[in-house]
């Protein structure tokens, strides 16, 4: 089991618990231990949660629902298939911004693919790279759309 923060019905939060999420049999996913998470301004579009908007970036019906995209943690586990990454590897990203999201960075572990994550970079305070994911790679896709 693992504690993650739910957002309720009653437009809350609250700590609740869920099962540890596991790797599926194929793919290259990574189970990443959650040290940090910060507050997307697309929180915004889930107050209240029947906020159409929502659907377009997460599954509104998933319940508990667990919220958060930014990350940055340790892998703790990975597919066979994964081999420029290794369990102890400290990586950060975000969650995709998709309808069928039905995980959160609101919670202790999460599970996602190689290819959707980075490792940190060194010598940067891990809070500052949580909380600029997003933005970072706003910035690049301008760039490259130039």
């Amino acid at each position: 089991m693992m504690k993650a923060i739910e957002l309720t019905n009653d437009n809350t939060f609250r700590p609740t618990e869920l099962p540890k999420p596991s790797l599926s049999k194929d793919g290259k996913e990574l189970l990443v231990k959650v040290k940090y998470t910060a507050l997307d301004t697309v929180v915004d579009y889930f107050y209240p949660k029947r906020n159409m908007g929502a659907a377009y970036v997460h599954d509104v019906k998933t319940k508990p629902l667990i919220l958060g995209y930014h990350y940055i943690g340790t892998i703790v586990d990975k597919s066979a298939s994964v081999d420029d990454m290794n369990v102890g590897d400290v990586v950060f990203g975000h969650l995709d911004y998709k309808p069928d999201q039905k995980q959160g960075a609101f919670s202790e572990h999460i599970v996602v693919t190689a290819d959707e994550c980075a490792p940190a970079p060194k010598g940067v305070d891990e809070t500052v790279v949580t909380a600029s994911s997003t933005e970072c790679l706003t910035a690049l896709q301008a760039l490259l759309f130039c």
